[in-house]
């Protein structure tokens, strides 16, 4: 028989978020299938996975016919890197980092940095709606 350790759990803003250690196994920054420009993970939990992040880092232009960056897709990619603690995106792939889920499975909601993870957080739609609606 073997025992399993529970999760860590760590308090943000008056939430609470189920801390899973992953390896990052496959890193995506660029255009989904539908056009817009996304930042995704893929995450493994050892023996289970899922992504993290796909949130939208452009908007259409005034026009609607194209899309155009935004500062806050900038700013959400500049966090992403840093609760990794990597310089660049290619040095994502094989990192760990704690996954935020609200549940013990569900959703991802953000990240935290393996070290620091109580200094080093990033809440995926805290980090929207801080942003606002006009995100450039």
């Amino acid at each position: 028989m073997t025992a399993k350790m529970k999760d860590p759990v760590i308090e943000i803003d008056d939430k609470s978020y189920t801390m899973r250690l992953a390896k990052i196994t496959n890193t995506m920054l660029g255009y989904e299938d539908h056009g817009i420009f996304t930042a995704q993970l893929t995450l493994d939990y050892g023996g289970s996975g899922q992504g993290a992040g796909g949130y939208s880092l452009d908007q259409p232009t005034a026009d609607k016919g194209d899309r155009e960056g935004t500062g806050y897709g900038l700013d959400h990619i500049i966090k992403m890197l840093r609760v990794v603690g990597v310089d660049t995106w290619e040095k994502m792939n094989g990192r760990d980092v704690y996954a935020l889920i609200e549940e013990s499975w569900g959703t991802v909601h953000g990240l935290a940095n393996k070290f620091h993870p109580t200094q080093n957080y990033f809440i995926f739609k805290d980090h929207a709606e801080k942003w606002g609606e006009k995100k450039t």
